[in-house]
């Protein structure tokens, strides 16, 4: 071809390609697709990557690499093409990897803030504020029963609690009436008896001392409960 139409006219160029279309042929072009940056320095010589981004640092840019983040799933089928996920973990299903996801169990509330990360908590109810919220706290109340063996859920903390049942002498002896009825309590005697009997129980187990016992055991004569 004669030089004057020739885009490579000192270097072999047949088919005269031209990929970024400057004029100038591939086969002498030093930069093939025109991001300014010149082939042997280039991360992706045949594809435009102005940035020369490397997510994985592989030496392979973003722009041409099929696995940007080297986890070894292909990026136009993984969850995170930016960030690590290998196992594809997507727990809430939204499409978008855990890895990558800023709301991991798509409850409105971003991970970085959320209480209970893996577990949909949108209130973000946190009833012993310990920071871990109630949908995916062991133990809602903190009096150390766990929620499963717990029969009074919600103690107000710092509250005295046996140690199996999770309830404190309040909780087994309430004012309105005998725990788990509807029925008030039939005279003044028996709420005081259940509450005596129930403190009692506490200090044998060293859960008080017997000076709290009769503190306790007091209060309730002089209460107006099953009056």
């Amino acid at each position: 071809m004669a030089d004057d139409g020739d885009n490579c006219p000192v270097t072999a160029n047949l088919d005269q390609a031209d990929q970024d279309h400057d004029g100038i042929g591939d086969a002498c072009d030093t930069d093939l697709d025109g991001d300014g940056f010149n082939n042997e320095v280039d991360n992706c010589p045949s594809v435009v990557n102005p940035a020369q981004d490397d997510t994985d640092t592989d030496g392979q840019g973003d722009a041409c690499d099929a696995d940007d983040d080297n986890d070894s799933v292909a990026d136009d089928s993984d969850n995170c093409p930016l960030v690590a996920n290998p196992g594809q973990a997507d727990q809430d299903q939204d499409g978008i990897g855990d890895a990558c996801d800023t709301d991991a169990d798509n409850d409105g509330i971003l991970d970085g803030v959320d209480n209970c990360l893996t577990v949909p908590n949108t209130s973000q109810l946190d009833f012993d504020g310990d920071g871990q919220g109630d949908a995916c706290d062991s133990d809602i109340d903190g009096d150390g029963v766990a929620n499963a063996q717990d029969l009074c859920s919600e103690t107000p903390a710092g509250t005295v609690v046996d140690p199996n049942a999770g309830c404190s002498i309040a909780q087994f002896c309430p004012c309105a009436g005998p725990r788990g009825s509807t029925e008030p309590w039939r005279n003044h005697g028996k709420y005081v008896s259940c509450v005596s009997t129930t403190a009692n129980n506490f200090k044998k187990d060293g859960l008080i001392t017997a000076a709290q016992k009769a503190a306790i055991t007091s209060a309730a004569a002089q209460s107006s409960c099953g009056q």
